[in-house]
């Protein structure tokens, strides 16, 4: 079984050397660089029979081509803005639903309006990183889920380290859209989530469970302490 979900992260970083366009859509001072990356993730789960998700392994790449750098005028208006955002990511032919879509042009132009306010459009730039996770689900029995696939011994996270995990209710000023991994559901307004050492978010009540048969976090093998014998 197959699932698709779509993720987008948008961070700052600095302008060192004059980039390199591939096409701009500005027409006066109030522009700012914005480079998009677009990266595939693929994750290879055990669905239990007790209904819980175990982490198997993935693999990530960039899509070759798929970078590209322009400036975008963030002196138009919002609806101005936010179309020429979404014919961008049209030529991306990426297939992500347009409510995703509609979402990180939102978030584009607060952080774009953002770095504009505080005079930093010369020397800072935005990335936006867009990604496509598949997962690939199989179903077996938790009798016979000894060992996951590459011989690493299922051991559960110590009590103290789950319950030690930061939570907090998800606001509308995240940086990001997706979902959680454990549960493969979209991450929502007011849902509480919790965050592990590594910075990924999940369901506070997912990534308990998923901690209860694995030390490990989902998306980077980050190893959670374990119980002392």
């Amino acid at each position: 079984m197959e699932y698709i979900r779509w993720r987008g992260v948008i961070s700052q970083q600095s302008i060192h050397t004059e980039p390199v366009l591939d096409d701009q859509y500005y027409s006066s001072q109030g522009h700012i660089l914005v480079e998009f990356q677009f990266e595939i993730v693929k994750k290879w789960v055990i669905h239990c029979d007790d209904g819980g998700l175990l982490f198997v392994r993935s693999e990530s790449h960039q899509e070759a081509g798929m970078t590209r750098k322009t400036r975008l005028d963030y002196a138009v208006t919002d609806e101005d803005l936010k179309q020429l955002l979404l014919e961008k990511l049209e030529t991306y032919d990426l297939r992500f639903d347009q409510n995703c879509k509609e979402k990180l042009a939102d978030k584009v132009i607060k952080h774009a309006r953002k770095l504009g306010s505080m005079g930093q459009e010369k020397s800072s730039s935005l990335l936006v990183n867009i990604r496509k996770t598949l997962f690939y689900v199989e179903r077996e029995s938790v009798s016979q889920l000894g060992e996951i696939s590459d011989g690493v011994k299922m051991v559960p996270a110590s009590m103290d380290a789950i319950l030690s995990l930061p939570k907090k209710d998800m606001d509308c000023d995240g940086d990001e859209f997706g979902s959680c991994t454990v549960c493969l559901e979209e991450i929502s307004k007011g849902v509480e989530v919790s965050t592990l050492p590594c910075s990924h978010m999940f369901h506070s009540n997912c990534i308990t469970e998923w901690l209860k048969r694995s030390h490990y976090c989902p998306i980077c093998r980050f190893e959670m302490p374990i119980p002392m014998n």
